[in-house]
This record gives C-alpha cells, sequence and structure tokens, in this order.
C-alpha cells in the first residue's frame, strides 16, 4: 500500500528487503513522517511469507517485512518514509533504504 488515511489501522506496510530473511531476527520497522517522531515498531513486526504484487514489484516470499497498523501509529498527513531493519546473524544486520508513502487527510 502506498498512501494511507490518517488515523487508519488494520492496514498492512510492507518494506522489501530484498534478501532471504527467513532466519533473521529482531526485525524492525521505522515509519517516520516528514514533520514529527520517528516511529521504531518492532513488537508485531513479521517476515511476510507468500509472494505480493505491490506495483509491478514482486516482494519475494521470506524477503520482506509486513506489520499491521494500530490506532495512533499513522497520526498526521502528509509524506512519510519507512524501512526496515533485521539482524541476520550475529556479525550481520541489513538496513533497507528508505521508502516514501503518503498520509491523507
Amino acid at each position: 500500500m502506498d498512501s494511507f488515511n490518517i488515523g487508519e489501522y488494520g492496514q498492512q506496510i510492507l518494506v522489501n528487503m530484498g534478501q532471504d530473511l527467513s532466519t533473521a531476527t529482531d526485525l524492525t520497522i521505522i515509519i517516520e513522517p516528514k514533520v514529527g517522531k520517528i516511529k521504531e515498531i518492532s513488537v508485531g513486526v513479521t517476515v511476510g511469507l507468500v509472494d505480493v504484487l505491490i506495483h509491478n514489484t514482486t516482494y519475494l516470499a521470506n524477503q520482506y517485512l509486513e506489520y499491521t497498523t494500530k490506532n495512533g501509529d499513522i497520526d498526521r498527513p502528509g509524506q512519510w518514509r519507512k524501512k526496515g531493519i533485521v539482524k541476520l546473524s550475529s556479525i550481520a544486520n541489513l538496513i533497507s533504504d528508505f521508502e516514501i508513502f503518503t498520509v491523507l487527510e
């Protein structure tokens, strides 16, 4: 999903990591409004288990993070950005690039 409505919840945020995450730990999604506080979310973040097509891009099973928004997560309109962080091993941490999404009033 590329856009949300302010106050909307129960919708999925997906972050494509582009690598096998089947053994990854410490799954985190960061969402950040253009103006406001960064939200670092770990509780409820999981690895996607099925292939998903989003705007002509396939997010492969076990290569993306997913999170279902809760009440209060999406609390202001405007541009937001999201990224994922996972621990692959004791010597490897993976951080995705930021992706932009929009929150409508």
